[in-house]
């Protein structure tokens, strides 16, 4: 059975775990864990889902929460630019359909 993975916000390091894993090695492994999917399609999925959950997380600052997705898409871009794109794309097409399409 996995175990859920507390996050919380301490000082200049948010997201880092109650098991004492740093940031940037919680942001590798997310970036790796939408990297290693078959296909764009499913990795963007997988994001989706995992981005609007955090929405619902009320003990980080949005701040935080908006900074940890941007360094997961940069190390996402990093390692496969090109499969990143993809993912990118895919993902807005999900935001949209949720949402709607943003207003000027």
């Amino acid at each position: 059975m996995l175990q859920e993975v507390k996050t919380t916000c301490k000082l200049k390091q948010p997201l880092v775990t109650d098991m004492g894993l740093s940031y940037d090695i919680i942001v590798k492994s997310t970036a790796a864990k939408f990297l290693a999917f078959d296909s764009p399609e499913e990795a963007a999925q997988s994001m989706y889902d995992s981005i609007e959950d955090s929405l619902d997380t009320t003990d980080v600052k949005w701040e935080d929460r908006r900074k940890f997705w941007e360094d997961v898409i940069k190390e996402m871009t990093a390692i496969d630019q090109n499969f990143s794109l993809e993912v990118a794309k895919i993902y807005f097409k999900l935001v949209i359909e949720t949402y709607g399409t943003p207003k000027p």
